[in-house]
This record gives structure tokens, sequence and C-alpha cells, in this order.
């Protein structure tokens, strides 16, 4: 087989008495030369065909061809085989320029390593709009540390979460994957669990290994056994579940006994054991929990319990040299988050604590500065590190990156040329740069041996003038529209689910359509770069989170048809302004049925108590109803939600959920007086 991709001529040839149907061109004559090529092991392909899969299959390069209607000879591939959906390349090219500021933040670090005697905690704010480049900067500075670290023998904490805003009414919705990573990585420091007893118990069946069909799992609740952390929090946003987490171990066999931990630090702090309950229960979602509210007969205040959140944090990672935090999307933390964050500035000790926010988010700078006058010393302990557009260098390394070539044959004219197009931003620009790549709009000039515009590219700038942002923007709307209408349909649910999402939420919203096919159009929107599926690293530490001992679950889940976690996948957009593109191209009434579709597939899959429901669930159904605008449906939650918030103290977020219903009741009343008239 020779597959290429190109244009070609399909139509009658010859004259009126004698003719036939053919199809022909340059991409078919190659065709044909690659099929008959003697290195023919059973299928070539020539380049278009090799960048288009890249991201599912393995490629070796053969030597260039000679073919009818090429100028030069043509670059030949054959696939090897595929390759599995966990080792796919990520969407991210990797961490490009910004060396000083690199090399600003990795000094603060390294300063708190060397530090004998480290008393302080460091906060540092990324700031820059969006698409800067914040969130890659934030984890290579990680990576450079982790180096660091492991190279000095010093032992290290580091952890990383992302606020959404649509979570920041939750309490402790920023901060807990935070949390179970410090508990985790005691466990793996004091031996209650060891990396041996994780590699004996990783060594079983393979993890993406499927029990049945996901169909199954339609209405159904997830379990949560096998995953981490991180792997957990991202499951616990979907659709809002409220699905347990993890429990103590009885048997000390591979799982984390979270519970357990946390109970040892209300001992050692002389905290009431009913504290360990209530954040487990509450704010944790814990397994084995107690659901209690209440400490020896009464409600702790907010402030207790931000200071018991505190003082277990700083004494979960005591071992440590170094903890790291790298709160993503700052401006959208939540406000108990936040207190807990504002006490580890004064209590917490060799803490490094990262947020990147954007610019002109007026609450977090609210936040920034209330840090500065609440402590005057903090002021020799904040750094800002305000991220501005890349520089021309920058953008030639960009360039070297994605198109694979040698930064000294890259016309300088062509990076200023970029740079006019984008402004600089990273975001358009690595947009730009996999646009040239697959419309091959650049090519080597024979004369100078710099890398070009096409001739017909060059046209093509010269027409767009000085709207080119614009123009960036309009590729993305293009790119979308290019996709299979189910790739399209299946992205459009997507974004209505948030920035991340499951698969197993899509199937949920899709019952009429194949899992297959949603997963294909899952891979399809993820080759395109629209999405980046997470995968957890292979030396990640992926520990269970059930007891070891299956009876402790109850009969009623051993009878049960149920999935696991490990059967799942979980997915989000490669960048805000994707899910906003798409979004964008909805219309109103479209978004409303989805959010309807998706609303009632929560209440189908789980009786709501509304006393004792997770309160993240509950919110999460409200917004999903408040944008349905169907407010008999939204007005017992926001009360329900309200009540459980004014029990945190949360007057701020009770009222905030409260003025959202009324705001609907105003709308609904308005629409029915248009009607009436």
């Amino acid at each position: 087989i020779g597959a290429t991709f190109g244009k070609a001529y399909c139509g009658v040839v010859g004259g009126t008495g004698r003719g036939e149907f053919v199809v022909m061109g340059a991409a078919v004559n190659l065709a044909a030369r690659l099929m008959y090529s003697p290195r023919n092991n059973g299928i070539l392909v020539d380049e278009a065909v090799q960048a288009h899969a890249d991201a599912r299959f393995a490629f070796q390069s053969l030597p260039p061809v000679e073919a009818k209607g090429y100028d030069k000879p043509v670059i030949i591939f054959e696939p090897l085989h595929a390759v599995p959906s966990s080792k796919r390349k990520s969407n991210s090219h990797g961490h490009i320029g910004r060396r000083k500021d690199v090399e600003k933040l990795e000094d603060v670090a390294k300063h708190i390593i060397e530090d004998p005697n480290p008393s302080q905690t460091i906060m540092a704010f990324i700031i820059g709009e969006s698409g800067m480049g914040k969130t890659t900067l934030g984890n290579c500075v990680c990576d450079s540390i982790r180096r660091f670290v492991a190279l000095h023998s010093k032992r290290m904490v580091v952890a990383r979460s992302t606020s959404t805003e649509t979570e920041k009414r939750i309490p402790l919705s920023s901060f807990k994957k935070i949390f179970l990573i410090a508990i985790r990585e005691l466990c793996l420091y004091d031996g209650t669990v060891s990396i041996q007893q994780e590699e004996q118990r990783s060594a079983g069946p393979p993890r993406m290994t499927r029990r049945g069909s996901i169909a199954r799992i339609r209405g159904r609740r997830m379990s949560m056994r096998g995953h981490s952390p991180s792997r957990i929090a991202m499951s616990k946003r979907n659709l809002g579940r409220n699905d347990s987490m993890a429990s103590s171990n009885s048997n000390g066999q591979g799982n984390v006994p979270y519970l357990k931990k946390l109970c040892e630090v209300c001992e050692e702090l002389q905290y009431p054991f009913e504290f360990a309950d209530i954040v487990g229960s509450q704010l944790l979602s814990l397994e084995g929990a107690l659901p209690t509210t209440q400490v020896e007969g009464r409600v702790p205040s907010l402030d207790e319990i931000v200071d018991f959140l505190t003082m277990a944090y700083i004494k979960l990672t005591e071992f440590a040299d170094l903890i790291v935090i790298n709160l993503d999307d700052f401006q959208w933390i939540d406000s108990l988050t936040w207190k807990v964050i504002r006490l580890l500035c004064a209590r917490g000790k060799n803490i490094f604590l990262m947020g990147a926010m954007r610019s002109k988010e007026t609450q977090a700078l609210r936040r920034m500065s209330s840090i500065l006058s609440w402590h005057g010393e903090m002021q020799s302990r904040i750094l800002e590190v305000p991220l501005g557009p890349l520089e021309l260098s920058e953008i030639k390394e960009a360039t070297s990156r994605v198109l694979d070539c040698n930064d000294s044959i890259i016309d300088d004219a062509l990076c200023t040329d970029i740079y006019s197009r984008t402004g600089g931003l990273p975001v358009y620009v690595i947009e730009l740069l996999e646009g040239i790549k697959r419309k091959k709009t650049v090519a080597i000039d024979e004369e100078s041996g710099k890398l070009r515009w096409t001739k017909e590219a060059q046209r093509e700038q010269n027409r767009i003038g000085s709207n080119r942002v614009a123009d960036i923007e309009l590729s993305f709307l293009e790119r979308f529209d290019a996709l299979e209408p189910t790739v399209r349909s299946i992205l459009q649910t997507c974004a209505v689910l948030g920035m991340s999402f499951a698969f197993s939420d899509v199937v949920r919203v899709h019952p009429d359509v194949d899992e297959s096919e949603i997963g294909l159009s899952l891979n399809a929107a993820v080759d395109e770069l629209i999405l980046v599926e997470d995968i957890e690293d292979e030396d990640e530490d992926d520990l269970s989170l059930w007891s070891g001992d299956e009876s402790l679950m109850g009969n009623s889940r051993a009878t049960t048809n149920q999935w696991t976690m490990m059967e799942d996948r979980f997915f989000q957009f490669s960048h805000a302004m994707w899910r906003k593109s798409v979004l964008d191209k909805m219309l109103k009434e479209q978004k409303m049925d989805l959010h309807r579709q998706i609303a009632e597939g929560m209440e189908k899959e789980q009786v709501l108590i509304m006393e004792s429901s997770d309160i993240g669930r509950l919110l999460t159904l409200f917004d999903h109803w408040k944008s349905c605008a169907d407010f008999s449906k939204a007005a017992p939650l926001a009360l329900a939600v309200g009540l459980r918030l004014e029990e945190w103290d949360l007057a701020a977020q009770s009222l905030d959920v409260y003025r959202d219903a009324l705001e609907m009741c105003y709308e609904s009343a308005e629409r029915n007086e248009e009607k009436g008239g």
C-alpha cells in the first residue's frame, strides 16, 4: 500500500467517443510509486500522512524517492506500530524561552534548600494575560527544582492544583489535592506504604485492562480504586459525583491510609478526633470518615477549621526539606483555600508557593495586596514575575522546535512576521506554527538557504494586512469547522462540561452514540491539539485509596457490576481559548439543551440528599440548572447549598448563590411577561 496526501483530479478524461473516469495528480503518482517500491514491506506513506498520524503511530524514516510532479526527492516513512493512548505525546512543545524568569524562581527554591534553618514561606506570583505561558512556566520550574533536589539528596514534596471558575465556591476545592498528596508522601517516607509494596501492586494486571464495556457505567457510580490524588481530584469534578475517595488501610498492602494518618495528626496536635471526621467527610471526602459537623456538641468556627488544616499540613510535611505548592489559575481559588494559604505564610517554613494568575483579575490582585498589608515582613517574601510577549529570539526557538529544524536556517524576517501576526502571545505563536507545519507554508529558499514563506504564503501575508491577531483567532474556528461532524458534536459537549472532563461524562451525555465512536472523536481532538489527555507519568506514585479488605466495602458493592477509574480516561482543553472558540460556535439553545442533559444525567445517577450530599456536587448541579434557566430545579439547590455554606461561616459565598437564584427568578418573570404580552 502507498498512502499520500494532496490534491488530485477526479473525473472523466478523454473525448466524447472514448473517455474514462480517473483519479490523477502528483499525490496519486507518488502513492503508486510507494506501492511498488522495493522497500515496501506492507505500507509506505509520504510526509503529509506521517504528520497527520504522528501522534497515533511510530514511523521509520526512509531515503527519499523521485516522483513525477515533485521538484525534489520526496521523504517517505514506514509505519512501525500504533502508539498506545497512554504513551501519546502531549500537545505541549515544552517550555520555550523565559530563561531569566525560570532562574529567578529556581533561586528561591535553592535558597530554601541551602538555608540550614529555613523559617519563612516565600510566595511568587506569575502574572500575565491568558495565553502568556504561565502554566508552562510553573511546570518547568517544578521540574527544574525536582532535578536540583535530587542532585543534592534532599527530600521534597511538590503538589500542583488547578482552580476553576466553577469551583471557586466549593470549600477547599483548590487545596484538597495538595493536602492529599502531603499524606501520601508522608506514607511513602515513614514506610506506612513502601515503594516496593506499590511496585508489587502495580505488577498485577495492567492498569488500562478493561473488564467490560464502559456502556455498563451509564447511570452507575464510579469506584476510586488505585488512583493518585491528582486523578481523584480530577474525577471529583466530573459531573460532581459524590464518591468516596479513600479509606484507612487494614492490611498495609500498597494502600494509602488517608483517614488513619489524619487521625494520627489529630492526636499529635492534640485536636479532638472529630476534626479528622469533619475535614475527612466534608472537605476531603475520605472513606470511613463519620459525616459529622460538630466537635463536643458544637460546630467549630471556620477559623478553627483553618487553623487545624494549616497545622495539619505543616505536621504532614515536616519531614521534607522543601515544599513546593503550585497553584494554577490562582485568581479562582476558593476562600477557604485562601485562608489556609494566608496562615501558611505566617506559620510555615521551607514552603515555596507559586500562584499563576491573570493580570487583570481584581480579586487576585486584592488578595496579593492584602498579604503585603497584612504583615509587613511579607513584603520581602513576595516575588512578582510578570510575563510579557515572547522576544524574537524566543520565537525563533519555538519555530525551531515546532518545525523540527535548526534555528540557524530560520530567517529573521520570518520570526518578525510571526511576531507581528501574533503579538508574541505564546498560545498564538504555537497555533500559527502548527498551521505552518500542516499547510507547509514555509520552505528553504534555494538562494539564501534560509527558511522563508513560500510565494503563495507571502501573498497571503500581504492580503491579511494589519488585522492579524483576528486572523489567528479565526484559525481556531476554521480548524474546528474542518473536523468531522461527530467530532464537533462531541467537542461541544466537552466545552459545556468544562475545561476538564472524563470520557465517562461524555458517554453519559450521549447514550445514543457508541462509546468507540466517542473515543475516536476524542482521539481526533487530541491529535488536532485541541484536547490534552491526562496521562499519569509511569514514575508517579499511583497508590490505592481503598482498604485492602474488600469486605469493608459491603456486600452491595461486591455484587454490583461496577467499573473502576482505571478504565476511564481524563481530558482537558489544551487552552481556554479552544474551549471559548467551541462555545462561541454554539447557539444559546444548544448550550442550554446540553446543560439540561448533563443535569438530568446527574440526578438519575444518584438520589440527592440535600443535607448530606457533597457540596461540590450540589453546586455543580446548580450551575447546570442555572445555565439552562430552570428556576424550579435550581432554587431548592440554591437554598440547600446556601445553608451548607453558612454552616462554614462562608456568608459571602452563600449570598452569591442566593443572588444567582434570584436573578434567575427575575429573568424567568420577565420572560413570562413577554410571552403574556
